[in-house]
């Protein structure tokens, strides 16, 4: 009878022992130490996934930015950064920035302001929105500030979105980039190019720098307002000052102070040249090169110090 007790007691026991190991498997798991994970994937809950990649900015536009400011805004994290005096051509660190996949993750949404050395401000939607994914989990993306779109690769998707500026206060919407062209038979010593969107004020940049035939002056943006029923017009002054006859110093000019070239929507993000073109002593031409239409004006040449309709003194 009492080995049967014995039996019966040990088998309780063992019952009672094979309940209680789930429970301590548990609890040796929940205390054991985690390692951090840069890359892999953590496990939020058991609808959703948070991972990590990296993005990098570049200026891949043809003058400086004073500023870039990029976002990224999810439930995940708030990720604000600002770069100063950024050159063109410039790729700028590596930002980290995590992200979740799965249900009742929300979006990603993306935030990009450009700011010139003029500090004129442009930036793509506030709302734009671009989900990444898991096969962009552990990627270093190079997204890139070009023309006036913001291109934005991804392994899953990536988009292209349009920079431009639609608060009501300002004066303009888009930009485009200009240069002048040497295309005179000689060495400019001086030059100017002078830019007005109608109902702003003028834009003018000079250089003191030499241009040989066929060189270009520095790159400056230009800035001007597109859309539906938008009638204003641009008004473009250019001077150049050169050296020949010994020693005599020469002003070209186009015939029409204010000539009128219009700036149209294709022409948002461009590089088009301005050139002087023509030979000392003889009649020349000022040709705006611009993409959606080019535009041509007669050329004053004057002697300074000289007398008569011609001259301009600088």
């Amino acid at each position: 009878m009492g080995n049967n007790l014995n039996f019966f007691m040990n088998l309780a026991f063992m019952s009672r022992m094979m309940l209680l190991l789930p429970l301590f498997r548990i609890a040796v798991t929940a205390t054991s130490p985690s390692t951090p994970r840069s890359q892999s994937p953590d496990n939020v809950n058991v609808t959703s996934t948070t991972y990590y990649t990296q993005i990098a900015i570049k200026n891949a536009l043809p003058v400086p930015l004073k500023r870039i400011r990029f976002a990224h805004i999810s439930k995940q994290e708030l990720n604000v950064q600002a770069w100063d005096n950024v050159p063109s051509g410039q790729t700028l660190p590596a930002v980290w920035i995590k992200y979740a996949t799965g249900i009742f993750t929300g979006s990603d949404t993306w935030n990009l302001d450009i700011t010139f050395e003029d500090g004129e401000t442009f930036y793509i939607d506030r709302d734009s929105t671009c989900n990444l994914q898991e096969s962009d989990s552990g990627q270093v993306y190079t997204w890139t500030i070009e023309g006036s779109t913001f291109h934005m690769p991804m392994n899953s998707d990536g988009m292209n979105t349009q920079i431009s500026n639609n608060d009501d206060e300002d004066e303009f919407n888009t930009y485009a980039f200009a240069r002048i062209k040497n295309e005179f038979d000689q060495t400019f010593e001086w030059s100017q190019l002078a830019h007005t969107h109608e109902g702003t004020g003028e834009r003018r940049s000079a250089w003191t720098m030499s241009i040989p035939p066929q060189g270009f002056s520095p790159v400056v943006p230009v800035y001007f307002t597109t859309g539906f029923g938008n009638t204003d017009t641009d008004f473009w002054a250019v001077r150049a000052k050169y050296t020949a006859d010994g020693g005599a110093h020469y002003l070209l000019r186009q015939a029409d102070e204010k000539y009128k070239c219009m700036l149209k929507s294709g022409d948002a993000g461009q590089l088009f040249h301005v050139g002087i073109r023509g030979q000392h002593g003889r009649s020349g031409d000022f040709i705006l090169d611009i993409p959606s239409g080019s535009c041509t004006v007669g050329l004053v040449q004057s002697k300074e110090g000289g007398t008569g309709p011609g001259n301009v003194e600088l």
